[in-house]
């Protein structure tokens, strides 16, 4: 490597990092899995799906505003109206 051109080894730093960084998605990938793989027996496929992409992107998960979504859902019915009030996520 001390023999090879400074442009050469910069390459070799800079794949060595690409691989540092693929290696750290795919073991989290698979550390979500194993998380997620009790759901298989207990939850539908597009339950399981639709937990994965959550749990994939939680960072726009985060953005969102969980007591008016929560507000919304609780006002679609009567029941749900008397159970958890109408102004209650707000």
């Amino acid at each position: 490597m001390q023999a090879m051109k400074p442009e050469v080894r910069t390459l070799f730093l800079e794949v060595e990092w690409l691989v540092d960084v693929v290696s750290g998605f795919v073991e989290r990938s698979f550390s979500c899995l194993g998380r997620l793989t009790w759901l298989c027996r207990m939850i539908t496929q597009q339950r399981l799906n639709s937990v994965v992409v959550c749990h994939i992107d939680h960072e726009a998960l985060d953005m969102l505003d969980i007591s008016a979504i929560a507000a919304e859902i609780a006002g679609r019915s009567t029941t749900r109206r008397s159970v958890f009030g109408n102004g209650l996520f707000k």
